[in-house]
């Protein structure tokens, strides 16, 4: 994720590292010990992460063709530089797709419904120099899912959001709660980068919510049924046994 130099990911990275570390922390607790492995895991697999990002630009040693600071360069390059293409040509894209969403807000206006804006792209000036560009493959997710699918598009998906979050919950307090973590973090990931770039309505999000599917620990309907029988007979059976052993 970092070495895409995605800045969505990086926002993504940032939501769903911070729901690890609280959801960690809640599944441990109260054991302070647990919790500090945990964290410590945490901790040790950022660092980890980092630390191979800089071997790739050294390799090969010592006859490397890059530098720590080049990467730290880039990395800065990419968190400050505002007037990016990416940036520039988002920005241009957010009030004619925002127009477009309030043609048709609530039944959409279908999945192949174009936006034409302004881009600084050089690819879309070298083919129109004035930068108008005419697409149905559009950023600000989001709003994506609301122009295509109409209002209830991001509603269903965030009633998709709250089921999974649900069902996962219930893992968090058994020797396997690293699988609800992991999942809801990632999610949480999903849904944010899905800000800026559509990937909620990629086969690749898509796939991760469907993966997450068999993960989840509701109480089954038959079950709670079942559960409120017993509590129901019960105060019956204990009443009807009493007299036989005052007997």
């Amino acid at each position: 994720m970092l070495i895409s130099l995605s800045r969505s990911f990086w926002v993504g990275i940032i939501a769903g590292g911070a729901v690890s570390v609280g959801l960690t922390a809640y599944a441990s607790w109260p054991g302070v010990k647990t919790m500090g492995k945990a964290t410590g895991s945490l901790v040790l697999a950022t660092v980890a992460a980092a630390a191979l990002l800089v071997a790739v630009v050294l390799f090969p040693f010592p006859y490397h063709v890059g530098r720590v600071g080049d990467l730290t360069s880039l990395f800065s390059s990419r968190t400050t530089d505002l007037s990016d293409v990416a940036i520039s040509s988002r920005w241009n894209l957010l009030p004619p797709l925002v127009d477009e969403v309030k043609a048709n807000p609530i039944v959409g206006s279908g999945f192949g419904e174009e936006v034409t804006f302004k881009t600084d792209d050089p690819r879309a000036r070298a083919i129109n120099p004035d930068g108008t560009w005419t697409t149905y493959a559009l950023e600000w997710g989001w709003l994506e899912i609301w122009l295509k699918m109409g209002l209830l598009g991001p509603l269903a998906f965030v009633y998709a959001f709250y089921g999974l979050v649900r069902g996962l919950w219930g893992g968090l307090k058994t020797d396997q709660a690293w699988i609800s973590v992991a999942f809801v973090s990632a999610i949480v990931m999903l849904y944010a980068t899905h800000v800026f770039s559509p990937y909620l309505n990629h086969p690749l999000g898509l796939g991760l919510l469907m993966l997450a599917v068999p993960f989840l620990k509701p109480k089954p309907p038959a079950v709670k049924q079942e559960a409120g029988m017993v509590e129901s007979v019960a105060p019956m059976a204990q009443a009807s046994v009493a007299p036989l052993i005052a007997e």
